[in-house]
C-alpha cells in the first residue's frame, strides 16, 4: 500500500502458523507531550514491545509509513491535529488497533471515539495495569504476565518517585463523567 505522501508501506509476512504468534508487535504511540511520551514509551516497552513514537498527527503518519504498526496509542488533542482523524487515515493503509488516552472522557466524548474506530478508551492519567492489559487484549501476539507487569510498574515507579502521579492514577475503576469539568491538561 502507498501512503497519500506517496510512501509505500512495508508489508510484514503473513504468520503462517496462528498457534505460533509473532514475537514483535509494533505498538505506535502519539503524544505531544513530551514527558508522558517517554514514560509511556518506557512503560510498553518493559512489558517487551516495540514502541516507535511520534509527537503529533504528521509524525506519526511518517512512522507508520516507514513501518507495519499493530495497534495505536494515540492522545486524542494533538498540537497539529486530532487523534480521531489521525486513527481514520492510519487505517486506509493498515489494518490496526487502536486506544484512545484522553482527559476528555463525557459519555458522548466516549461515544465518538469508538465511533472513530478506536476499540479502547483509556481516561488521563492512566492507570498502568490498564494499559498493558488494554495493549494485551489488543494483540493476539502474546500476554502478558501479570508478574512482567508488577514488576515494570515496580521500577516505574523507582523511576520516577514523587512524578508518578504526574502521569499515572493508583489502580482503580473508572467511570465516565456525565458533565464537563476543566481537565488537567498536559
Amino acid at each position: 500500500r502507498i501512503l497519500p505522501c506517496g510512501r509505500r508501506i512495508p508489508r510484514r509476512p503473513i504468520n503462517p502458523d496462528p498457534k505460533k504468534p509473532q514475537t514483535k508487535v509494533n505498538i505506535l504511540l502519539v503524544e505531544d507531550h513530551r514527558d508522558t511520551r517517554m514514560i509511556f514509551a518506557k512503560l510498553i516497552r518493559m512489558n517487551g514491545y516495540i514502541v516507535p513514537t511520534a509527537d503529533g498527527y504528521q509524525t506519526a503518519l511518517d512512522v507508520a509509513g516507514k513501518e507495519p504498526i499493530d495497534v495505536a496509542v494515540c492522545d486524542i488533542s494533538l498540537w497539529d491535529g486530532d487523534g480521531c482523524d489521525l486513527l481514520r487515515e492510519l487505517q486506509k493503509f493498515q489494518g490496526l488497533k487502536a486506544i484512545a488516552v484522553t482527559g476528555f472522557t463525557l459519555a458522548e466524548e466516549v461515544e465518538h471515539y469508538r465511533d472513530a474506530g478506536f476499540a479502547a478508551v483509556l481516561p488521563k492519567p492512566l492507570d498502568p495495569l490498564q494499559l498493558i492489559s488494554a495493549i494485551s487484549r489488543l494483540t493476539s501476539s502474546r500476554t502478558i504476565e501479570p508478574a512482567t507487569e508488577l514488576k515494570a510498574i515496580e521500577q516505574l515507579t523507582k523511576d520516577l518517585g514523587p512524578s508518578w502521579g504526574d502521569f499515572f492514577t493508583p489502580r482503580q475503576t473508572h467511570t465516565y463523567r456525565t458533565s464537563r469539568t476543566a481537565p488537567q491538561r498536559r
